[in-house]
């Protein structure tokens, strides 16, 4: 077993749940706020979309490039940047 790749992947799915657990509670009651029930099935849609264009982009990126270590490091250090940044996004957002 390749213990680096395992080891960057488990960390890029914490931080990415991380930030998801941070933002989803928010963005859902901010969508329920401001268009209502009847409107969460879009969000669902286009939240569904958001993660086939991000798996194809992944794809894609991955075909053309030589490392792929290359673009999971990059892929590890954005998602840092946004878990660390999501408190500070959270609290600017929830005091309007």
């Amino acid at each position: 077993m390749n213990r680096r790749a395992f080891v960057l992947g488990a960390v890029m799915v914490l931080l990415g749940n991380l930030v998801a657990i941070a933002l989803r509670s928010f963005a859902e009651a901010a969508f329920l706020e401001a268009y209502g029930k009847a409107q969460v099935p879009w969000l669902f849609v286009a939240s569904a979309s958001g993660f086939a264009i991000a798996t194809l982009g992944y794809d894609a990126v991955t075909t053309r490039m030589r490392s792929v270590f290359a673009v999971d490091l990059g892929l590890l250090v954005a998602l840092g940047i946004a878990a660390a940044g999501a408190p500070a996004l959270l609290w600017s957002w929830s005091s309007r």
